[in-house]
């Protein structure tokens, strides 16, 4: 048996509006191992980003437990949770929320240098880094002067930065081209293949979702795994 990176038990997000309790995701257990790739998929609006959220630390469940790389993070202080988001998981948005006032290298430096890594070091994994997604000839442009797939290239340069245990991504090849997001699921796939990077994404996108080891799909508050 694979080691578990990730571990959900009885999961569960509720969150309270107008109309009473509206339950996003229900007792959910579900398992990741080491080096899988896995991709989530559901209708708009069904929690694919909830719970990505939940996994990456960005936000907390109502109930039930969630543990990576052997640490549970559903009980941590904020000050821990900000530790695990730096440390253990990279997270890519479906915008690459790179800061416009720095150019691609300081971008990718920006975790490392949140940790209090020598700047030297820092630069010289994110120019190591930025050549691994393609990026080597684009060091010091800023997000203005990238295309739109060439900013989420560099985002995931960033959040491969501090050699983080899990890649999480929210529908990374949501705002670009088929032939732009095609470079995006190539990278992705060459990441977990080569690297062994362990990548749970949420995604509309079946070529994308086609790519990963394990497809699962989010309904009614439910994980269904699917062939």
């Amino acid at each position: 048996m694979h080691e578990l990176i990730l571990e959900t038990k009885s999961l569960n997000k509720s969150f309270v509006t107008i109309g009473g309790e509206l339950k996003i995701l229900r007792d959910l257990n579900f398992g990741v191992s080491r080096g899988d790739f896995v991709a989530i998929t559901g209708a708009s609006g069904v929690g694919k980003s909830t719970l990505l959220h939940i996994l990456g630390g960005l936000d907390l469940p109502t109930s039930g437990s969630v543990t990576v790389a052997g640490q549970r993070i559903d009980n941590l202080s904020e000050a821990q949770l900000s530790d695990y988001r730096n440390k253990k998981c990279g997270f890519v948005f479906q915008y690459h929320y790179l800061l416009e006032e720095f150019n691609a290298v300081e971008n990718v430096m920006m975790p490392l240098l949140v940790r209090g890594e020598s700047r030297n070091n820092c630069h010289g994994i994110a120019v190591k880094l930025l050549d691994e997604v393609g990026l080597g000839q684009r060091l010091d442009h800023r997000p203005t002067q990238l295309s739109g797939g060439e900013c989420q290239r560099a985002a995931v340069a960033r959040a491969m930065a501090g050699a983080p245990e899990i890649l999480i991504a929210d529908e990374p090849t949501g705002n670009l081209d088929h032939e732009t997001a095609e470079t995006l699921h190539e990278l992705l796939t060459r990441l977990n293949e080569q690297k062994k990077m362990t990548i749970i994404v949420a995604t509309h996108d079946l070529s994308l979702a086609d790519r990963a080891s394990r497809r699962y799909r989010l309904s009614d508050g439910h994980l269904a795994e699917t062939s």
